[in-house]
């Protein structure tokens, strides 16, 4: 049993030190580099508020707040969230080493009252955000840096400051540092929940939007359709939805090549943003096919608005590369029946959509009602 105990604890110590594929992405790593960058930002403009500060109470210890924050400020661009590693690793590490340099100072030379200190746990938020460090990692250098602020600290408060000030100047400098430290602290999280919501969105727009069109992909448009056929289905609301297919698209494709075929798919997304109202949703549902859904509408309202997509894209010529071309389109029209799902609903737009081509493209095609 303790055999089986002591290569648990191994096994579970090893992956507590092993960076997980998931904790070091480019997304994670664009993270922490944005946050560090803003952690710099911050000590800068902190070094130079102790720095006015420092000359008004006139401390020669101005300069080492000068001088710190000459130098941070020029590793700002080995910090840029987009610099390569092997300049971004050496430069984080420097302004660290930096960071920690001068606060050791002034907390030394000004001793434990002046509260410097405190300036150093703006540190920990961004130790424990690092995509690079496993968590056991993390704890380790958390702990350790811990253990040297409680000590630097004690060592502050047994000895003589080697730079005196009043007990007013004191207080002062103190009330300062503890609510930079706060306001640090906060910042620093703040920032960091910002980045982690924005990558959020930009990811769920990702994932729910046609990268080519800018309109909603079939995955996002499955969803919204099925909440509004719930809703017409609960409140007997009407609901329609149009399918929509390019007349012969390939040969675009094939004469002028796929790029001036993506040219012509992303026009017409735009000529559908224009004609479509908002509150109608619209994807490309794959290839040249697109789908409008159409809430509170009923076939003959449908109808009306298909007829104006067929009519604006007869009239309008799409960039295909080399010359405008006159494109048509050919426009399958269905309302939601009375206990039908939306996949039954997409099956009869579809077969309407294909009743048109057969009967000659360019026009619109109604599905059956009954």
């Amino acid at each position: 049993m303790l055999s089986y105990a002591i290569i648990w604890a191994m096994l579970s110590l090893q992956s507590a030190f092993r960076v997980k594929p998931y904790e070091n992405t480019d997304l994670v790593r664009l993270a922490y580099r944005q946050i560090t960058r803003f952690a710099a930002i911050l000590s800068i403009a902190v070094s130079l508020l102790h720095t006015i500060l420092l000359i008004a109470l006139d401390s020669h210890l101005w300069v080492v707040t000068f001088v710190y924050g000459i130098v941070c400020t020029s590793l700002l661009w080995a910090l840029n969230p987009g610099q390569r590693a092997r300049v971004f690793i050496p430069g984080l590490l420097l302004f660290w080493g930096v960071y920690l340099t001068a606060l050791s100072v002034l907390t030394l030379s000004l001793g434990r009252v002046a509260g410097f200190q405190t300036l150093l746990l703006a540190m920990f938020p961004v130790m424990v955000v690092s995509s690079r460090m496993a968590a056991g990692a993390k704890l380790a250098l958390v702990i350790a840096f811990a253990l040297y602020v409680i000590i630097l600290q004690e060592v502050a408060g047994t000895t003589q400051p080697a730079t005196q000030l009043d007990a007013t100047a004191f207080s002062l400098m103190r009330g300062v540092n503890q609510a930079t430290a706060i306001f640090a602290i906060s910042s620093i999280v703040w920032r960091y929940f910002r980045v982690i919501t924005e990558q959020q969105a930009n990811l769920t727009q990702l994932a729910t939007t046609d990268l080519l069109t800018g309109l909603h992909n079939r995955r996002m448009m499955t969803e919204l359709a099925g909440r509004e056929v719930a809703r017409s289905l609960r409140h007997s609301l009407p609901l329609s939805i149009l399918m929509c297919d390019l007349d012969h698209f390939k040969s675009i494709n094939d004469e002028y090549g796929h790029e001036a075929g993506d040219m012509a798919l992303a026009g017409f997304a735009d000529l559908l943003k224009t004609t479509v109202r908002e509150s109608e949703a619209m994807c490309r549902w794959g290839g040249e096919e697109f789908l409008v859904l159409l809430p509170n509408t009923d076939l003959a309202g449908a109808a009306v608005v298909a007829e104006r997509i067929r009519s604006a894209v007869e009239q309008t010529p799409f960039e295909t590369g080399e010359k405008p071309s006159l494109l048509t389109m050919t426009i399958g029209a269905a309302s939601l029946r009375a206990s039908e799902d939306f996949q039954q609903l997409i099956k009869r737009a579809d077969k309407a959509l294909y009743a048109g081509k057969r009967a000659g493209r360019n026009q619109v095609s109604l599905a059956t009602t009954s």
